[in-house]
């Protein structure tokens, strides 16, 4: 299966974006060229590797177009950062764009200006000069970009292009040196009046993917452990669902717990959509509910989403963070609790944790009921970690159905399952998550 991700606000003419395309690993150079890249281009000791890794790519892949060699010099999930948006696409797709653009700008030439490896990071800036197939006009464009390189492949760039009629004020030369580094402000900005600024979560990264089978554009959230750069640690994963909303809330409420030594470190990551208003909400609806009821036929798609959960997200954050594969937590709300109670029971092997906020057990006659005695017919065990949790001032169909499924499951005495059910007293079913999610993991990392 090929993981196409994309991220559909990019709203460029359609050469442009073929060029932005074309400048997801380093830049090409022309056809005819011994190497492209300068041979005064700086490197440490320890990082020369990667000064080898882009004359490869500029030779071979774009000089000879072999681009059989992508999937060796890529990772199998590579990201993209422009100014604007995040764009991630597996090496495989990525060949089949080379080739693409390779006919459409046949002899395609980049120069290198100057480049330096320090590290795991590769700099580069650039001069891409090409005469368009379609229309015989000849395209120029400028960049610079900065890699990461993963076990000695290039795993992840944030490139920066000027406007298309911009030119470096040199030609390309061998041994040039990179530009100086913009210097950060560190204090106030000084003036009558400063502008409002967004808020970020630190250490905090997004990307869009969509599901080849079922088109739909998740939008991931991930939030680093202290200390995530700094060595090759693998990291137990928590995935959060319906992220849009609840993200913010689970990854500060962990960093505070984080404080005592006894909570783990954990890589959270957020399952959201790249879709707005009424589009999203629909789409949670039917991602989250594992049957289709006969008064909203737009709901029943878990099992599609249970899919690309196990087929397309877990595996692309396991491609690109140092992950722990088998220590998956999950945390749902509401429908999301629904659905993760439905995934424990068709998927058992995908996560080993739970945090069950508020589950919509009142789902199409209670089916959830019916798939945990389904699941007790055909297994004797059920390995893992369960904290399940309801407000007492929550409706009544929140509460109905919460204590015969705690019975139920708690009677089948599985040997490996650690099961915990309480009412929250005086929470909502709007306040149950942030209770439910501390006291969850508290006592699934126990």
């Amino acid at each position: 299966m090929v993981v196409q991700v994309t991220v559909e606000s990019m709203m460029r003419p359609a050469m442009q974006r073929s060029l932005a395309i074309l400048i997801l690993a380093v830049a090409a150079a022309p056809a005819a060229a011994q190497s492209a890249v300068p041979v005064a281009c700086s490197a440490s000791s320890q990082s020369s590797s990667h000064l080898r890794i882009l004359e490869r790519w500029i030779d071979d892949v774009w000089g000879r177009g072999r681009t059989d060699l992508v999937e060796e010099l890529v990772r199998p999930v590579y990201v993209r950062h422009e100014l604007d948006s995040t764009r991630t696409v597996t090496a495989a797709a990525y060949a089949a764009e080379i080739s693409a653009v390779r006919r459409a700008l046949p002899g395609v030439r980049f120069d290198i200006h100057d480049c330096a490896a320090i590290g795991d990071r590769l700099w580069v800036r650039w001069t891409m000069t090409g005469v368009s197939a379609a229309t015989g006009a000849t395209v120029r464009r400028m960049g610079m970009q900065a890699y990461r390189i993963e076990a000695g492949k290039l795993a992840e760039t944030w490139m920066l292009m000027p406007p298309t009629d911009a030119t470096w004020p040199e030609n390309a030369t061998s041994g040039a040196t990179l530009p100086a580094v913009p210097t950060v402000r560190t204090d106030r900005p000084s003036g009558p009046a400063e502008q409002p600024s967004n808020v970020v979560l630190a250490d905090a990264h997004t990307f869009v993917i969509r599901d080849p089978e079922t088109q739909v554009p998740y939008r991931i959230y991930l939030a680093l452990p202290h200390g995530y750069t700094e060595g090759s640690k693998r990291y137990r994963t928590l995935y959060v669902l319906d992220a849009d909303a609840t993200f913010a809330l689970a990854t500060q409420a962990y960093r505070l717990l984080r404080v005592d030594p006894a909570m783990p470190d954990l890589l959270l990551v957020g399952i959201g959509y790249d879709l707005e208003g009424a589009a999203r909400r629909s789409r949670r609806n039917q991602d989250l509910t594992p049957t289709r009821l006969v008064s909203d036929t737009a709901t029943g798609q878990g099992a599609a989403f249970l899919r690309s959960l196990a087929n397309v997200i877990v595996p692309a954050v396991d491609s690109l963070y140092r992950t722990d594969r088998s220590d998956r937590a999950i945390f749902g709300h509401s429908l999301g609790a629904l659905f993760a109670l439905y995934a424990l029971f068709e998927r058992p092997e995908l996560f080993q944790r739970y945090v069950v906020s508020s589950p919509s057990l009142w789902w199409d006659d209670a089916v959830v009921l019916r798939y945990e005695r389904r699941f007790a017919e055909r297994a004797r065990n059920l390995p893992g970690s369960i904290f399940m949790a309801v407000g007492s001032e929550e409706p009544a169909d929140m509460r109905a159905w919460f204590q015969p499924f705690a019975d139920s499951l708690a009677s089948r005495r599985y040997p490996d399952l650690r099961f915990t059910a309480v009412v929250l007293p005086n929470e909502t079913h709007l306040s149950a998550p942030a209770t439910a999610f501390t006291r969850g993991l508290r006592t699934i990392y126990r």
